[in-house]
């Protein structure tokens, strides 16, 4: 089982900073062998945003390679636009 968790902390002066928290376990073939504090399931996608990843890393790195190239050239740094990219990424139109 894979854990991500993350939320968003305010602080007394309403300064705000990300807190996130995931197992490092890598569990390829299926799960038949596992490795703890293998990876990190978490990954920078743009200077201002992250992403974590539940999955096998092996198909981790294909996703996360397509959303850092669709992530290229962001230049409307809201939430909206950073969904659109990432969805294109997971379902491209040629798929």
């Amino acid at each position: 089982m894979t854990v991500c968790i993350a939320t968003i902390h305010h602080d007394q002066d309403d300064k705000r900073c990300l807190i996130t928290a995931s197992d490092r376990r890598l569990s390829p073939y299926g799960g038949h062998f596992s490795q703890d504090g293998a990876v990190v399931k978490f990954s920078n996608i743009h200077p201002e945003w992250l992403v974590m990843f539940a999955s096998d890393a092996s198909e981790a790195v294909s996703l996360l390679d397509a959303i850092w190239k669709a992530m290229r050239g962001l230049k409307r740094n809201v939430r909206q636009e950073v969904v659109k990219r990432c969805r294109i990424a997971y379902m491209p139109a040629n798929s």
